[in-house]
C-alpha cells in the first residue's frame, strides 16, 4: 500500500482532560469545550501536562479524524477525545503549551488547535506549497510540502528549502542542532538531503537505505536518525556525520505491518508507529525496537497516518 505524502514525526503535547474539559465527546473541527477552570483564551500550560499520544486517520467515506490517547494504552482504551480533521496523508506537530498543528493540504495552510481536540486558534498560510507535515522546534516552525521544507513562524513562512535531487518530498525532520532534513523521491532514486542551520543550499546525504516508498524520518535525543520504510514495513536507525554528509546503518527491524509514521516519547524509551496495514498503533521499546503491544480503539478499520507523542 503506497503512501506518497509523509512527514516526520514530532511530539504532540496535550493538557489533562480534566483541565481541557474535552471528556470523551466528539467535537466539530473548530469546536471543542472550554475549560471549567480557565476561559478559552487561557494559553499557559499547567505544571502537569498530560503526556498524550495524538493520531490522525484517513477516511474513505468522509472527513479524517484526530484522536488523543493516553501515553500507555496497553488496555486498548477508547480515545480521550476525537474530532474531525482535513483529509490527506499528513503528519502533525505541537508546541510546548499543547497547541496542535494540523496541515490542510487542500487549503494550503496549517490549522493551530487548542489542546485536546480544542478550537482553531490560528492558521499558518504556506505560500510555497500544500503542507504535508509540521515540525515545531521553537522559535521555528518547519512545514514540509511536496517540494521541500518551509521555514515559518505562527505569522507565516519566510523561506523555502529545496534541492535539485528532490522531485517529491515525502518526509522531513529537524535535528537538535537546528539542521533540517528531508527524504523523498529523486530523479535517480530515493534521496536524503540536509539543509544546515535551516538555510540553503541543501546537501545530499549518502547511506540512506529505503525502498521505493520512503516513510517518516525523525531524530532521537542522541542525534541518531530513525526512519520508517513504508513499503516493506521496516524501521532503521542510523548514525549520521554532517562533516561527511553520510549516514551509517546501526539497526534494522521488521515492523508488524506497513507503516508511514512514528513518534518517540520524551524519554526515548518507546516508539509508537502508525500501522496503516492493520489500522492500529504498534508500540515498541526503544532503542532495541522490541514489540510491546498494539491498540486500535476507535479506528473502525480506516488507515491511520500521523502520530506524535508528548515529550
Amino acid at each position: 500500500m503506497r503512501r506518497d505524502f509523509m512527514k516526520t514525526g514530532i511530539a504532540i503535547v496535550g493538557f489533562a482532560c480534566l483541565l481541557s474539559g474535552c471528556g470523551a465527546s466528539t467535537n466539530a473541527y473548530g469546536g471543542g469545550s472550554s475549560s471549567p477552570f480557565h476561559p478559552a483564551w487561557w494559553r499557559s500550560a499547567p505544571d502537569s501536562v498530560a503526556k498524550n499520544v495524538y493520531v490522525t486517520q484517513e477516511s474513505g467515506s468522509g472527513a479524517a479524524r484526530l484522536f488523543a490517547f493516553g501515553p500507555q494504552n496497553k488496555n486498548n482504551s477508547a480515545p480521550i477525545c476525537t474530532m474531525s480533521a482535513p483529509n490527506g496523508v499528513v503528519d502533525i506537530g505541537a508546541d510546548a503549551s499543547g497547541d496542535v498543528y494540523v496541515p490542510d493540504i487542500a487549503r494550503g495552510n496549517v490549522r493551530i488547535l487548542a489542546p485536546n481536540c480544542g478550537a482553531v486558534i490560528g492558521r499558518i498560510h504556506d505560500q510555497f506549497g500544500g503542507p504535508i507535515g509540521v515540525i515545531v522546534q521553537p522559535p521555528a516552525i518547519f512545514i514540509a510540502d511536496g517540494s521541500g521544507v518551509d521555514v515559518c513562524s505562527r505569522s507565516g513562512c519566510t523561506s523555502h528549502l529545496t534541492d535539485p535531487s528532490i522531485v517529491q518530498l515525502s518526509s522531513a525532520a529537524a535535528d537538535g542542532l537546528g539542521n533540517v532534513w528531508g527524504a523523498g523521491y529523486g530523479s535517480s532514486g530515493i534521496s536524503l538531503v540536509v539543509w544546515q542551520n535551516a538555510k540553503m543550499p541543501g546537501h545530499v546525504v549518502s547511506g540512506y537505505i529505503e525502498s521505493d516508498t520512503p516513510g517518516d524520518i525523525m531524530f532521537d535525543n542522541t542525534g541518531d536518525l530513525v526512519t520508517v520504510d513504508s513499503h516493506f514495513g521496516q524501521a532503521y536507525r542510523f548514525k549520521c556525520q554532517l562533516v561527511y554528509f553520510a549516514c551509517t546503518q546501526l539497526v534494522k527491524i521488521n515492523l508488524h505491518g506497513a507503516s508511514n509514521f512514528g513518534a518517540l516519547n520524551g524519554a526515548n524509551s518507546d516508539i509508537q508507529v502508525t500501522d496503516f496495514q492493520n489500522s492500529s498503533v504498534d508500540v515498541y521499546s526503544y532503542p532495541n525496537f522490541r514489540y510491546e503491544y498494539s491498540y486500535d480503539a476507535g479506528f473502525n478499520g480506516d488507515a491511520v497516518e500521523g502520530i506524535a507523542q508528548v515529550p
